[in-house]
């Protein structure tokens, strides 16, 4: 959590200014990092009164129409999720905007996307993402602290 804390406001500041210049706003991820996505569309909805909807990446393609004038925002523990790639890719087919909080710097994901946020938890143990997603949770809080 102390190093989400300590993340350059200036990353924040570039994705907050990408979801203020997006039509719509789509927080995507698949497994725990969905779960993450529906906290940030009630972390965005409540505390700024900007509504993103969350959609599990496997889905994307088939629920979101996007356009030059959409952000997808993704989050990927790894950032090498197939799914959450697979959605990132068909959202830059349709001209979207595309952003990420990701836990490794150099992954296909950080590489994929116009923004990368490093969360900065250190590598996972276990299968269980308990300390990605928990800071995966504190990041896309200050977003929604900075959207409002």
């Amino acid at each position: 959590m102390t190093n989400a804390l300590d993340i350059e406001q200036s990353a924040l500041d570039k994705v907050v200014d990408m979801i203020h210049q997006s039509d719509t706003t789509y927080l995507v991820g698949v497994g725990t990092t969905f779960y993450v996505a529906k906290f940030g569309q009630y972390m965005f909805s409540s505390l700024a009164g900007e509504f993103a909807p969350s959609i599990s990446s496997d889905e994307f393609p088939v629920l979101a129409n996007v356009d030059e004038k959409d952000l997808v925002l993704s989050m990927s523990q790894s950032g090498e999720t197939y799914d959450t790639l697979s959605a990132l890719r068909y959202a830059k087919s349709g001209g979207a905007k595309t952003a990420a909080i990701v836990n490794v710097m150099g992954s296909t994901i950080s590489r994929t996307v116009d923004e990368t946020i490093l969360q900065g938890s250190g590598p996972e143990l276990c299968v269980i993402s308990t300390k990605a997603a928990l800071s995966q949770m504190v990041v896309l809080s200050l977003i929604g602290l900075r959207l409002a």
